[in-house]
């Protein structure tokens, strides 16, 4: 029987959650606040498996996260199927846990629900066996650096949804992206590093911990762009370099600075551009290149703008076709009303399907931000 109903025996068990000191502590505290008959799954990195939680360290069974499953967690919202009702529990706009209950189960309020998923996701970087279990093929240790170092792959920043997604999950090695709130504003950024593998990683990596270094100083784009390239400068003397697009958004416009980078997309209305921004020195060339702001005018609800690595671009069909800029176009704008985080996965879904039994030859990155209300 659910406890759900109850409110005192939901904070009892929320403390619970809060005070595990273990992984069968998360799992018994999370399955006691939603009753006898709930099973807990958490999602692969890929975004295409269910893996069952279970007090053992392996996990249980799997099940693929497709059809109306994936899309209805895509866009964080619970899904009925049958007699059950699949729910995720999410950090922000994030699905960490999906919990699967009877539909005549009743739920915590909203603001418990709330609440579990940041615990979740703290615990899933805490307790080791809820990283091993969502694991569905071995990780790079390339990839393993690299998305250490990324933020939550959907959020809501005061009026501004983001969504993003990085491919190959287990293979990546190369491409970063990032994104905060700070002064008043939104940054968001897309880096690709020269190569691939380990070497590109440390790269990508340390060019973004010298953006966050600088942003956090107080730094506009053009200093923090500077300070990465500094940096990578200093470390590697001009023989590895990173290309990157940073964007800063805010109530009276945009402004961007690309280093070499994949043009930035902006959609006004349901109509996507592709901007033709001034690509200067990649980063970490010369170490002293002075970047310069290129501005665009404000956004209006439900406008945005999208960063895309130049995998999309680079991407062919087996027969050696490219994926065109026309079509990538076409997929944006067909998608661009779903959740950020559906729409960055429904592109490059198609980017992989493109592909198709072709071998993924570069990192392939997305980063979805609209405005969600209009401006005043």
């Amino acid at each position: 029987m659910s406890r759900c109903g109850d409110y005192g025996d939901v904070v009892s068990d929320l403390l619970s959650v809060v005070e595990a000191r273990g992984y069968a502590d998360v799992a018994n505290a999370l399955l006691g606040i939603f009753g006898d008959d709930a099973a807990l799954f958490v999602i692969d990195h890929a975004f295409e498996q269910l893996v069952e939680v279970t007090t053992g360290t392996n996990g249980g069974s799997a099940r693929l996260l497709d059809d109306e499953l994936r899309v209805s967690m895509l866009e964080n919202r619970p899904y009925v199927d049958g007699s059950m009702r699949w729910v995720p529990i999410s950090d922000r706009e994030q699905p960490v846990l999906v919990v699967r209950v009877p539909v005549t189960t009743d739920l915590p309020p909203d603001d418990v629900m709330a609440q579990l998923g940041p615990i979740a996701n703290d615990h899933r970087n805490r307790f080791e066996e809820l990283e091993r279990i969502r694991r569905r093929s071995s990780m790079s240790v390339a990839a393993e650096m690299q998305w250490a170092s990324l933020p939550n792959r959907a959020d809501r920043l005061g009026d501004y949804a983001i969504g993003s997604v990085l491919e190959p999950a287990y293979e990546v090695a190369g491409d970063a992206f990032d994104y905060a709130a700070a002064d008043g504003a939104i940054w968001v950024y897309s880096l690709d590093g020269m190569g691939h593998g380990l070497a590109a990683a440390t790269a990508s990596v340390m060019a973004l911990a010298a953006i966050r270094n600088e942003r956090r100083r107080g730094g506009g784009l053009d200093a923090q762009m500077a300070a990465a390239d500094a940096a990578l400068f200093d470390e590697f003397g001009g023989d590895r370099f990173v290309t990157g697009l940073a964007c800063r958004i805010d109530a009276d416009g945009v402004e961007f600075v690309n280093a070499g980078h994949e043009p930035a997309w902006r959609v006004t209305g349901s109509q996507a551009s592709r901007l033709e921004l001034t690509a200067e020195l990649p980063l970490g060339v010369v170490g002293s290149h002075e970047y310069r702001l290129q501005r665009q005018g404000p956004l209006d609800g439900g406008d945005g703008i999208v960063l895309f690595s130049d995998g999309p671009t680079n991407s062919h069909a087996p027969d050696g076709t490219a994926y065109s800029a026309d079509r990538l176009r076409e997929r944006l704008e067909a998608h661009w009303w779903k959740a950020p985080l559906r729409t960055a996965h429904e592109v490059i879904a198609d980017v992989l399907g493109f592909i198709g039994s072709g071998k993924v030859t570069d990192d392939i990155t997305a980063v979805v931000v609209r405005r969600e209300t209009s401006a005043a």
